[in-house]
C-alpha cells in the first residue's frame, strides 16, 4: 500500500470520526434543549388555572396596583407617591374613578420609630405616615380601597449607620359580604438599621375600606 495510499484512508477515517463526533453533539444539544422546552410545557400545564368572576360579583377584590416597593435606601426616602402604593378595588374595575364616594381627604396616620445604641444615644429617628383612600362604592354598594402607602417624613441616622425600608402589601381580604364587601388590606413595613449593631423591624397594618386600621408590631 503506497504512502498516498495511506494518507487518504486516515483522512477518511478522520472524516468519518469528525461527523459521527457532529452528529453525537448536535443530538446531545437538540436533546437538553426538547427536554428544557418539555419541562417548561409541563410547569405552564401544571400551573393552576384562574378561576372565572362574572364581572357583577363586586365581592371578588384584587390589588391592581404595587405589591412592594422600597421608600428608603441607604438613608434617602426614594419612595414615588403617584406609583409607590396598592389598592383593592373590584376585579372588573379597571380605574379607581369608577367608583363614588371616596373619602376626601385620604386618612392619614403618622407613627414614629426611635432606636437607641447601648449608650442610650439615639441612632435613628424615622417618622412615616400610612395613608390610604377609603370608602369607594360601586353603585351604592361596598367600601374599597385605594392608594395603600407608607410615606417617610423625617429620616434621622447617625454616622456610621445606614437604613433601608420598604412596604409590602401582605395580602388583601373581603372582611363584609358577597353583596356588601369590605375591602381590607394588610400591610408590612420592613425597616433595617444596618452600622456597629444592626436592627431588623416589620411593623403590619390592618388597613379597611370602612376607614378603620389596626397597627400591630411585630
Amino acid at each position: 500500500m503506497g504512502f498516498s495510499t495511506l494518507l487518504s484512508l486516515k483522512s477518511m477515517i478522520s472524516l468519518v470520526v469528525l461527523l459521527i463526533a457532529t452528529g453525537i453533539g448536535s443530538f446531545l444539544y437538540l436533546t437538553i434543549d426538547t427536554d428544557f422546552e418539555a419541562q417548561l410545557k409541563t410547569a405552564v400545564r401544571s400551573a393552576p388555572s384562574s378561576k372565572s368572576f362574572p364581572t357583577e360579583d363586586i365581592g371578588h377584590i384584587i390589588n391592581s396596583a404595587r405589591e412592594a416597593w422600597s421608600i428608603v435606601n441607604k438613608n434617602r426616602a426614594v419612595v414615588d407617591v403617584q406609583t409607590s402604593y396598592g389598592n383593592v378595588l373590584p376585579s372588573h374595575i379597571t380605574d379607581p374613578f369608577e367608583l363614588q364616594s371616596w373619602s376626601s381627604p385620604p386618612a392619614s396616620h403618622t407613627f414614629t420609630v426611635n432606636v437607641y445604641n447601648r449608650l442610650k444615644q439615639r441612632v435613628l429617628q424615622f417618622t412615616y405616615s400610612l395613608q390610604f383612600t377609603y370608602g369607594g362604592s360601586l353603585d351604592g354598594k361596598g367600601a374599597y380601597l385605594d392608594r395603600v402607602t407608607i410615606i417617610p417624613s423625617r429620616i434621622s441616622v447617625a454616622w456610621a449607620y445606614v437604613f433601608n425600608a420598604s412596604v409590602k402589601i401582605e395580602s388583601i381580604h373581603n372582611v363584609g359580604t358577597r353583596d356588601e364587601p369590605i375591602a381590607a388590606a394588610h400591610v408590612e413595613l420592613h425597616y433595617r438599621l444596618a452600622g456597629l449593631n444592626t436592627v431588623e423591624r416589620t411593623e403590619s397594618f390592618h388597613v379597611r375600606g370602612d376607614g378603620k386600621y389596626v397597627h400591630l408590631t411585630n
